[in-house]
């Protein structure tokens, strides 16, 4: 299918005309999954090496992409979710881990395409804090006291449990622990001998049977608020951590694709008149929600849709807008 797209003579054409940074391209006439087939052959041929973003319009869209772009090309297409909700902590697990899951591969460079939706795009985070300063990376052999670990894991969010059957737990017997978190293709039991690690192995959470031999495991935060984050970040505002959207985080030539040029500011005005009723739900809950000010911008200090949308690369390189396509716009220019 890439390679008949890559032969029609538009497409040829539209290969010359790839958005430098700050420019703009609007595209029209791409039907069904063709703006995925698009954003696929972009990465692929057009643009190796530079990231591609995909925004869309509303989380249902976002997932459209997702399964699309997944069927295209396989490794390296990931999701980052929008919150279900505006207090500290996202309360859904599968969203909080996969936001955690999404920013660690951005962060490794495994990615060649990425999918949001436009309020995702803008809420600020404190997950690039956590993903900094409170991670576990334990292998066999490795000295490493086990009151300490027990310790990390608790600061980390972890909830202590008699036996391990979901995400974000860990449980204690003896010498060994038990742990299941982000990232994690399959729950970790690590057994100690003293103050070192004899072995690290996978076991099945419903037969609690140990796996295969492990020859490491990367241990990410489930909470992105814990007390360690506060002391590790020297960005802090107001005695908060600091939070970045995820286009803080983009590499500086990313080539973003827009779905539509008007959704940025239309999704964060609902969500701003939603946040009132999640912070009382929060409330409700025992947690002190931060005001909406934190967590999102205001939506006249949204990229406007004629204007880039800003991504200045914290990681690689900074300070100049990515360029970006509108695949559903009308007409082309």
């Amino acid at each position: 299918m890439r390679e008949a797209f890559a032969r029609c003579p538009v497409i040829r054409e539209l290969a010359t005309r790839i958005p430098r940074q700050g420019s703009t391209l609007r595209l029209g006439g791409l039907a069904g999954s063709s703006g995925a087939v698009l954003a696929a052959w972009l990465v692929e041929r057009a643009a190796p090496g530079r990231l591609g973003l995909v925004v869309a319009t509303t989380p249902t869209d976002a997932e459209r992409w997702f399964t699309d772009l997944q069927q295209l090309l396989g490794r390296g297409v990931a999701l980052y979710p929008q919150r279900e909700g505006l207090a500290e902590e996202e309360p859904h697990y599968e969203i909080a881990g996969e936001r955690i899951e999404t920013l660690e591969a951005l962060f490794r460079g495994e990615l060649r395409l990425l999918v949001t939706t436009a309020r995702a795009s803008a809420e600020r985070t404190a997950i690039p804090a956590a993903l900094e300063s409170l991670r576990l990376h334990l292998t066999p052999a490795a000295h490493q006291k086990l009151p300490e670990l027990l310790a990390e894991l608790d600061a980390m969010g972890y909830q202590r449990v008699a036996t391990v059957t979901d995400v974000a737990e860990y449980s204690v017997r003896g010498g060994i622990v038990d742990l299941y978190g982000f990232g994690m293709a399959d729950p970790a039991r690590v057994e100690w001998w003293g103050d070192e690690i004899a072995s690290i192995r996978s076991f099945d959470l419903t037969s609690q049977r140990s796996g295969e031999d492990l020859a490491a495991i990367t241990v990410l935060p489930i909470s992105s608020t814990a007390p360690r984050i506060a002391r590790a970040d020297p960005e802090q505002v107001d005695g908060n951590v600091a939070r970045r959207s995820l286009l803080d985080l983009l590499p500086a030539d990313t080539l973003v694709l827009q779905e539509t040029p008007h959704p940025d500011g239309e999704e964060v005005e609902r969500a701003w008149r939603e946040a009132d009723h999640h912070r009382e739900v929060a409330r409700r809950l025992g947690e002190n929600p931060p005001p909406p000010r934190r967590t999102l911008p205001r939506p006249r200090n949204l990229a406007r849709p004629a204007g880039p949308l800003r991504a200045p690369g914290a990681r690689r390189g900074a300070g100049r807008a990515a360029g970006r396509l509108l695949p559903a716009g009308t007409g082309q220019s």
